[in-house]
């Protein structure tokens, strides 16, 4: 999202929503059989009644970024009620873990990161619940939907994630204290414009309809990212 921000709303919307509109016409001139479209679960904002959100939840983007993929989601699933090609969509929960271009700035590995460089955390919001999915469980969440019948993922929303990933702040920074030793932890009151995400999400229909289940666990993904920092993997 402060991409988002800092590019402005024409240049934002012409790479998430444009493209993703390019992207699809050319898939089903070609004859693609199905598209996944990666999105994500910022879509949901905030939730109103403090209960999981589902992929039936109302969506209250809290950024530019999030307008812009709900603008092509909407896209896609109108797309969908009358073109060969199939559209998927993907509500990503926040990812973690090592790949080969290693994220930092995402919570878990940032997290990691900070800890292991400057063994201090300075924690805004730290009551938020977010949601994590290590990245190669992504992976095979996109495997499952290559492989599943059409008629069971055209036009449809899943989220993609584990109900075991609902994490607030507080309980990420117990987890990174856990396997970091001599971290300092400080809290400030201070909220900031953007991506203000603070829910917990269902991921029910997922497992259900996909047999999707994660393997990975956010304790897991600390480690790994600990790990890779320690050895001299990442640099």
């Amino acid at each position: 999202f402060p991409a988002c921000q800092a590019v402005g709303k024409a240049v934002a919307w012409r790479y998430n929503v444009e493209s993703v509109q390019r992207a699809f016409e050319l898939a089903e001139s070609e004859g693609a059989q199905r598209f996944l479209f990666s999105s994500t679960y910022s879509n949901y904002g905030l939730a109103a009644d403090g209960k999981p959100v589902t992929e039936d939840s109302p969506l209250y983007p809290q950024s530019l970024y999030a307008e812009t993929k709900i603008a092509a989601e909407q896209h896609l699933l109108e797309q969908g009620k009358t073109a060969r090609c199939a559209p998927l969509i993907f509500r990503f929960a926040t990812l973690f873990g090592v790949s080969p271009r290693t994220r930092f700035d995402l919570i878990v590995n940032q997290f990691v990161l900070e800890a292991m460089t400057k063994r201090e955390l300075i924690i805004y919001q730290r009551g938020y619940s977010r949601s994590f999915v290590h990245v190669r469980d992504v992976v095979e969440g996109l495997a499952l939907a290559l492989a599943a019948p059409t008629d069971v993922i055209r036009g449809q929303v899943f989220n993609l994630g584990s109900d075991k990933g609902n994490f607030t702040k507080d309980e990420i920074v117990a987890l990174v204290k856990k396997h970091v030793d001599g971290l300092k932890v400080t809290h400030k009151d201070l909220s900031f414009g953007g991506d203000m995400r603070d829910i917990t999400v269902s991921f029910a229909k997922i497992k259900r309809e996909l047999g999707f289940e994660p393997s990975i666990s956010v304790e897991d993904g600390i480690v790994e990212v600990r790990d890779a920092l320690q050895l001299g993997l990442i640099k």
